[in-house]
């Protein structure tokens, strides 16, 4: 069998389930060994075995058989569990990523050896249970089996226990066995499963197989017909309970039947025809179908949408001086063309759950290494960013949350010693406002000493200490921006360096975005980060200059007028325009990039773009329309010229370039 054809949606897989094996096992340090918590890591892990072992990369499949068998007993002996296996469990989801990693760069385990992980597991094994699994001599499955099949009969639930018979001719029953258990995914949990697929395939004498399955009793005639219409699978019976557990485990099965049954009873009770209704339906849900697609792909076809937004606006164009029927045709492709677009933006689009969730580990990891004791908390997950933008974040949210664990919280005696709590917070959030995506770490920590980052900055020559002294909280913060800046004492290997926020402004601004400081002495410090929520199409105002169209991003715009003298006052010899209850600089574009003054005869036509709560009225010759355009960018030769974000082809194939409002400001 060719694996190749499979290998992309295989490592996609893994990369999930070892996600969720990450996830979990966080879980299971913060609220123990909760029988949830272990059978969904059960499951991420069986179902990462199976799919390793379909595609012969066995020294993950080996792996990942032993991580089965640790929470097999931990599940087993709850009351045994210590927080200290969560270690070697995460240790294991490293040593399982570094194999993903591998097979990704070189497509084979070629010199992978997991010797010492899986000592560690084994010996997880041991201490969760002294005395070792025995393997059953007799005939049926062994006491391992029998004893989960009790074990759930004791949580109140009935499990279908299925026996399937190989036959005479199955040469590669470990095969077979995992193409059962796919069939019966669909039905519900398989909760054990006798023997494995490692067991398989060292036993070429085997002939049957179990499954514990955990579904609707009344499903199993259907169930048995999947699992018969794989090949090589001569048949599946149901095999009687009574016959499974031992006598005392026939007594607790009768008594978990009768619990249940009076559980049910009372739910049956108190059921009112409103909460019936109101009850979600399990056996009729109709799950959506998902299908993996290549980022590269959608990034394609965004492309090429790209350039039919540019041919819709210059057919708009033409249509203007056409006949009726052309102006038709074109509002009709341009309604298509503007569904498509907002169909392909979605698909771009995607929660920064899929971001945040590479961080739980790293601050728990943080903890130990730092000596800091502290909540960890994510809020926005539901919030969305355009693929593109999230991919990007992820190293500057590394080195703000990093930031934040060393230089933003106190230690605990010291955070006691002020009258705090011992233990932090920081605190991870997203969420989106008009047309933007906002970012924001924020600790509960001493806050920012501006005295020190002044004086530092001072230090080493960075500002003249006479000018400084005027200088507001915003600019003193801004120095922490600079490159090689940092008031860290001693270099770790958390910070310390002085290469961290420098780089994290350069990432964010590369991505059209801006980030900013507020810190409160003694209370903590919140660094806010503003993205664009995508980067390939924008709306823009066009404007004109001379004989030249520029683009205005209408995300930073508030408002057009036309300004006329009584509108104009000045400061400092500077003008400024009466705007509400305040005044708002001028800037002639015209004078800026021509040295050819705008400003004519009144009225002026300006732009009012904002930035927070700065304002500034950008003077123009002539408000050309308002429309979508695509940014394309500079190119590397032209990366470094300032005042400009990118460029867009208009309708009649013009150019005109985009003006990065951030720079005027």
């Amino acid at each position: 069998m060719d694996i190749s054809q499979y290998l992309d949606s295989f490592l996609a897989e893994s990369e999930d389930n070892l996600a969720t094996l990450d996830d979990l096992c966080l879980a299971l340090e913060r609220d123990g060994a909760s029988d949830d918590t272990l059978a969904a890591m059960f499951r991420a892990a069986h179902t990462l075995k199976g799919m390793s072992a379909t595609m012969g990369f066995m020294a993950m499949a080996d792996l990942t058989h032993h991580m089965e068998d640790a929470l097999g007993h931990i599940r087993n002996h709850p009351t045994e569990f210590q927080p200290s296996v969560v270690d070697t469990l995460l240790a294991a989801i490293d040593a399982l990523t570094a194999n993903l990693d591998q097979i990704r760069d070189r497509g084979s385990e070629e010199g992978i050896d997991h010797g010492a992980i899986l000592q560690r597991l084994e010996a997880v094994v041991e201490g969760q249970n002294s005395n070792s699994v025995e393997r059953s001599t007799e005939a049926g499955p062994p006491a391992a089996f029998r004893d989960r099949v009790a074990e759930i009969l004791r949580s109140g639930r009935e499990p279908l226990v299925i026996q399937v018979a190989f036959a005479p001719e199955c040469t590669m029953k470990a095969v077979r066995l995992l193409m059962v258990e796919r069939a019966v995914e669909s039905f519900g949990e398989c909760a054990a499963v006798y023997p494995d697929v490692q067991a398989l395939e060292a036993d070429a004498d085997a002939s049957t197989a179990y499954l514990a399955m955990l579904v609707a009793h009344e499903d199993a005639d259907a169930l048995l017909t999947a699992i018969r219409e794989v090949s090589e699978i001569a048949a599946a019976t149901v095999v009687e309970l009574e016959s499974i557990v031992s006598a005392s485990g026939e007594r607790e099965m009768n008594q978990a039947r009768q619990e249940t049954a009076a559980t049910v009873a009372v739910a049956t009770a108190n059921e009112t025809p409103a909460n019936r209704a109101a009850a979600p339906s399990t056996g009729g849900k109709v799950r959506d179908q998902t299908l993996r697609v290549p980022v590269s792909r959608i990034d394609e076809f965004m492309n090429v949408l790209s350039e039919l937004v540019i041919a819709k606006t210059r057919l708009e164009l033409l249509a203007q001086h056409g006949d009726h029927a052309l102006r038709e045709v074109t509002e009709q492709i341009a309604r298509l063309t503007s569904s498509l677009q907002d169909g392909v933006m979605q698909m771009r689009m995607m929660p920064v759950e899929s971001l945040f969730q590479r961080f739980p580990r790293m601050m728990r990891d943080l903890q130990k290494t730092l000596g800091r004791e502290f909540e960890f908390v994510m809020t926005g997950l539901e919030t969305e960013m355009d693929r593109t933008v999230m991919d990007e974040m992820g190293e500057a949210l590394v080195h703000l949350l990093r930031n934040a664990a060393d230089h933003g919280l106190e230690p605990p005696e010291v955070r006691e010693r002020n009258g705090k709590p011992r233990k932090g917070t920081i605190r991870l959030s997203a969420y989106a406002s008009g047309g933007h995506v906002y970012l924001e770490v924020a600790d509960d920590g001493a806050g920012i000493d501006r005295d020190r980052v002044l004086n530092s900055a001072i230090g080493k020559g960075l500002v003249d200490e006479r000018s400084a002294q005027n200088w507001t909280d915003a600019q003193v913060y801004d120095l922490l921006f600079a490159s090689g800046f940092s008031t860290a004492e001693k270099v770790s290997d958390i910070s310390g360096r002085g290469v961290g926020l420098d780089a994290v402004r350069g990432k964010v601004e590369s991505l059209g975005g801006d980030i900013r400081v507020e810190s409160v002495p003694g209370q903590g410090t919140t660094f806010v980060i503003e993205l664009p929520l995508t980067l390939a199409i924008l709306p823009a105002m066009l404007v004109q200059l001379d004989n030249y169209i520029y683009a205005i991003p209408t995300g930073s715009v508030e408002e057009v007028a036309r300004l006329s003298a009584e509108d104009i006052d000045s400061i400092q010899e500077q003008p400024v325009y009466r705007y509400r209850d305040g005044v708002v600089p001028i800037v002639d574009l015209g004078d800026r990039f021509f040295d050819t003054p705008c400003r004519g005869d009144y009225p002026w036509n300006a732009v009012i773009c904002k930035e927070g709560k700065r304002r500034l009225a950008l003077i123009v010759d002539d408000i050309v329309d308002e429309l979508e355009i695509v940014n394309k960018p500079l190119g590397r030769y032209l990366e470094q010229v300032e005042m400009f974000s990118g460029a867009t082809i208009l309708g009649d194939g013009r150019v005109a370039l985009i003006i990065d409002v951030r720079q005027l400001f």
